[in-house]
């Protein structure tokens, strides 16, 4: 039985992007917007030509700095999650080759991204450049401070797991602000999400099972 999902992998037929919306439909992504957008931007331009032919299968796939591109329907759950509003500033935590930062980019106004490997991070800004990409800022630093010089956030998507979400993030939310990551129990990952009540303080909800990577304090030296 063909996997519906890996199935987009298969090429650009039409019948293999229709299985594969269906199949992010039946696990809750009804996000229209979201998924024209996912359309438009092609995932191939952000991975090697190694692996340009497994750029639309739904896993993680090896980049520079030996770390992943997560699976595509991982970041549009996490994006969906998100709610997010063309008129909102987002902060990105993890920038990896820029793929999420582009999908971003096109639901919001403006998407400042924290990249630890400064490689990585110059990477993007090529690849997001040359899809004239205007409205975002990749930043070299530590993803678990967040950026304070363009605080608060309307919205904030951690493309990483932890045990705790990081304070110096959720004090950089909006009131009525919205973080999206994955939060490990158990040794198990949970796609988070937290929201800023003014009243209530800080909401968790917890949802669907991601796996990714651990957040990292710090910025790498070498690379």
């Amino acid at each position: 039985m063909v996997d519906p999902i890996n199935s987009f992998a298969n090429g650009s037929s039409d019948e293999a992007k229709f299985a594969f919306l269906l199949a992010m439909r039946e696990r809750g992504l009804i996000d229209t917007d979201l998924m024209r957008v996912f359309e438009m931007i092609p995932r191939s331009r952000f991975v090697s030509q190694r692996y340009a032919d497994l750029a639309l299968h739904d896993s993680s796939l090896p980049i520079a700095c030996g770390q992943t591109i997560g699976a595509p329907s991982s970041l549009l759950l996490m994006v969906s999650a998100l709610a997010l509003e063309p008129s909102h500033t987002v902060l990105e935590i993890g920038t990896g080759t820029g793929f999420g930062t582009a999908i971003l980019s096109r639901l919001t106004a403006q998407v400042i991204s924290v990249e630890r490997f400064r490689a990585l991070g110059i990477e993007a800004r090529m690849r997001l450049r040359g899809l004239s990409i205007t409205n975002t800022t990749v930043i070299h630093g530590d993803g678990t401070e967040g950026v304070s010089d363009f605080a608060p956030y309307d919205r904030i998507l951690v493309d990483a797991s932890f045990d705790a979400p990081p304070l110096a993030l959720l004090g950089q939310l909006l009131a009525g602000g919205r973080m999206v990551g994955v939060r490990r129990i158990n040794g198990l990952g949970r796609m988070a999400t937290y929201v800023m009540d003014p009243v209530s303080g800080i909401v968790e909800t917890l949802g669907a099972s991601i796996a990714l990577p651990p957040l990292i304090s710090g910025v790498s030296q070498m690379l």
